[in-house]
């Protein structure tokens, strides 16, 4: 397993760019970092490779997904909006972890 790290640095005009890189490299998965203007980003190279998210406040509300209960496409991960916690967003994710 190889793990490629990007950092817009704080610059978020910069996230796009970072993603179509990422892209070139043909990964398995992309992993957004913190925040939903990552997430939009990731999700905007619309590559077809899977998308996690990371604690993105409301992936629903910003269109990353289409709801927290069924994602759709290529995109998973996780929401740290607190009314949605237990909801099936985050059992997505978790189902997608390998068993211990």
């Amino acid at each position: 397993m190889q793990f490629v790290y990007r950092s817009a640095e704080g610059r978020p005009e910069l996230l796009r760019g970072l993603a179509s890189d990422l892209i070139r490299m043909k990964p398995d998965a992309l992993v957004t970092g913190f925040g939903t203007v990552a997430a939009t980003a990731g999700k905007a190279a619309r590559s077809g490779i899977p998308v996690v998210l990371m604690a993105v406040g409301d992936p629903a509300g910003a269109e990353v997904v289409a709801s927290l209960a069924r994602p759709g496409g290529n995109v998973t991960g996780l929401s740290d909006l607190a009314a949605y916690r237990a909801s099936g967003f985050s059992c997505c994710a978790r189902s997608s972890l390998p068993p211990r």
